[in-house]
């Protein structure tokens, strides 16, 4: 009695409804949190610096009565122009650590994303032969993604670099506005140092909310660039509270399905909207696997069928691997194809047909795929 087999398609398991939600990876985000705190005091400290050295090589002796000269106020002016146009320059200088931090945590958020969303799909019943076919471009650390998800990578880099930057400025400002204050009102150098030197710097509490914030931000954009590239379109909203508050609506929008190529409508916005796209918002996706003729099992050893995008010709030859049956090696074989169009929910797929008669005498089937071309995957 011949044993009916199941074809090599999409699905390599026994097949899931949906593939679990994938979080950001904390490590990374307190880590990013950290290198902001970092790059944001050293410039900090080192403006504080700049300042008191160039009041004590001046004529400011720091009394009342000096600030109340009606020359003072040409210095004062003079000196805060001069400490701005520092603290300018000294963000220009911590661009490049700015950016090696932001080159770091983007790169650190696409493998990690990708390599547990990998690992959720596969639970899922989706073959690792699949997603190889569709996620073709690797990145710089050498993992590979969806070409849309490699092409949005250096506007994450250019963002998170602006966005420190500007957090930078507005913490040089503050610095600036109590230097201008207290020479206004004719405070003593020493008094000035103390109240310089007592600036706490940039909140830690505050860096990890940006840090987890931006964490999600990417994490989702990732894992819905990877999906969109396997024809996942429907995803199921889930709330993620938040740490002091949640949005009403949000909290409205968990478990309701949606379409991820439009996002779903938020009232209080009054626009489609992507989970994590809001200022704080920790909402995440689960994905929705698609239904596909995959499934259905082909006839018992009479034809092997694989799917691809495309073939190069209705009939030919494809380079395949098996498993010999006598010394478990792989092989490499070509044997001839005829393809096929198929009609499927999502689409029009291609079907290649491999006849199975000479086959079944010499090899078990491992794994059937069309050999790959161009770039190989870095080890």
């Amino acid at each position: 009695m011949s044993q009916t087999r199941r074809r090599p398609s999409i699905f390599s398991k026994s097949r899931r409804r949906y593939r679990r939600a994938v979080e950001p990876n904390q490590g990374n985000s307190r880590k990013y949190a950290n290198l902001i705190t970092q790059s944001i005091n050293r410039v900090n400290q080192a403006l504080i610096l700049v300042i008191l050295y160039n009041l004590r090589s001046s004529n400011y002796a720091g009394r009342v009565e000096l600030a109340q000269d009606a020359g003072i106020g040409d210095w004062i002016k003079g000196f805060t122009k001069k400490a701005a146009d520092t603290a300018a320059a000294l963000m220009v200088k911590a661009q490049s650590s700015i950016k090696a931090a932001a080159d770091w945590f983007t790169n650190a958020t696409v493998r990690d994303t990708t390599t547990a969303q990998k690992d959720a799909l596969k639970t899922a019943g989706m073959s690792e032969a699949f997603i190889a076919e569709h996620w073709t471009e690797p990145t710089d650390w050498g993992q590979y993604v969806a070409p849309e998800v490699r092409g949005m990578i250096p506007g994450f880099i250019r963002d998170q670099t602006e966005l420190i930057s500007k957090i930078g400025g507005r913490e040089l400002q503050k610095i600036q506005d109590i230097m201008a204050e207290s020479l206004s009102a004719g405070v003593t150098i020493t008094d000035i140092e103390r109240l310089l030197r007592s600036v706490e710097g940039f909140d830690p509490a505050r860096a990890k909310r940006v840090a987890l914030d931006q964490s999600i931000k990417l994490n989702q954009a990732i894992q819905r660039g990877n999906d969109l590239a396997l024809g996942i379109t429907e995803a199921v909203w889930i709330h993620v509270p938040g740490q002091y508050t949640s949005r009403e609506a949000h909290i409205k929008l968990n478990g309701q399905a949606y379409d991820l190529r439009t996002g779903i409508y938020d009232p209080e916005v009054e626009k489609n909207i992507q989970c994590g796209e809001l200022p704080f918002c920790r909402c995440i996706y689960r994905a929705k696997m698609p239904e596909l003729i995959a499934n259905v099992t082909s006839p018992p050893l009479k034809a092997m069928r694989t799917y691809i995008t495309e073939a190069p010709e209705k009939k030919g030859q494809l380079e395949l691997e098996f498993e010999t049956k006598p010394r478990k090696r792989t092989v490499k074989k070509k044997r001839t194809y005829t393809r096929h169009k198929k009609v499927t929910p999502h689409g029009v797929q291609m079907q290649l047909d491999f006849d199975m008669a000479q086959i079944e005498k010499e090899f078990t089937p491992q794994t059937i795929k069309p050999k790959k071309t161009g770039k190989k995957k870095k080890k």
